[in-house]
């Protein structure tokens, strides 16, 4: 596969009220990722961002990158423009991309200190959910995916505080060159809340 395989898959849609877009059936429930989203429209300039950071990851040193969209199989993926969050579905073969999280939403990288969410670590982190169907935080226990309202057993000697998609999507970023180990992501949670003058140095992971 090419790149230009994997963009003539890509498919920009407006949302369920898109004219283009084709409805599911009154007899199957809309899956969370459509009953959740408020949709935004596209515009030629963020249609191209998407495809120009896809293109450059896949022509990056990343074989993970390429790898991961080798696997598309089905014969679309939709991309949804989002107000209200980034998601995505393996159901329904889609993502929504909300571009506020990008450089809004924070989270602690490998050294310690505050990061900002980039564009392309966002749609690769997507991509997983919707191309691979990788799940988030898991129960330690029971190995089955926690849900947004389930209580997270941190302290469990098993929890795994990445989660398969973060761990999948670090590795990408770095392989690319997009990133060092610095950089990284060092736990799944990411917040919005974050005080401009808060700055964590030397946090003792290691």
């Amino acid at each position: 596969m090419t790149f230009e395989d994997f963009r003539n898959k890509l498919v920009f849609r407006n949302g369920p009220e898109d004219p283009i877009y084709k409805p599911i059936p009154p007899e199957v429930p809309l899956p969370q990722y459509i009953t959740n989203t408020v949709f935004g429209l596209w515009d030629q300039a963020k249609e191209n961002l998407v495809v120009e950071t896809l293109e450059s990851l896949y022509n990056s040193p990343s074989d993970k990158a390429k790898d991961l969209m080798h696997d598309l199989i089905f014969s679309h993926l939709f991309v949804y423009r989002s107000t209200n969050g980034s998601r995505a579905d393996h159901d329904v073969t889609g993502l929504a991309i909300d571009f506020s999280d990008v450089g809004d939403l924070k989270y602690i990288g490998g050294d310690g200190t505050i990061k900002d969410m980039s564009f392309e670590r966002l749609l690769i982190h997507e991509l997983y959910h919707a191309i691979k169907d990788y799940k988030d935080l898991k129960d330690p226990v029971t190995g089955d995916p926690y849900s947004a309202t389930d209580q997270r057993f941190y302290n469990h000697a098993n929890f795994d505080h990445l989660g398969q998609t973060v761990n999948e999507t670090n590795e990408v970023m770095i392989e690319a060159g997009l990133e060092t180990e610095e950089d990284a992501r060092v736990g799944y949670d990411a917040t919005w809340k974050v005080s401009d003058t808060l700055k964590l140095v030397s946090f003792p992971y290691a």
